[in-house]
């Protein structure tokens, strides 16, 4: 019997267990997707677009320069990314 998705003596792909698992990630990441680029619009018709990370390229791209702030919440954000992986890696449970 095979582990996981793998099902049968041969080694085969269970299929429906492999596309259930799939469309549960997807609809994470798609809520993920939506919430932020709903939460970069409310914040930009607020006016807090330079502290908020995923607006700052936008407001680069516009101006060609950033505010202090903008690059220390850039740096932070990636320090936390890099952190964050690097965590996982060490202790979340992989197969």
């Amino acid at each position: 019997m095979g582990v996981g998705i793998l099902s049968g003596d041969g080694g085969d792909l269970n299929w429906q267990m492999y596309l259930e698992e799939l469309v549960k990630n997807l609809a994470a990441l798609g809520l993920i997707i939506l919430v932020i680029v709903i939460f970069s619009n409310v914040l930009a018709s607020m006016g807090f677009v330079p502290y908020f990370p995923w607006t700052i390229p936008g407001v680069f791209q516009s101006t060609g320069f950033l505010n202090l702030s903008s690059i220390i919440i850039l740096t932070l954000t990636g320090i936390a990314g890099v952190v964050g992986t690097f965590a996982w890696w060490r202790y979340a449970e992989q197969p």
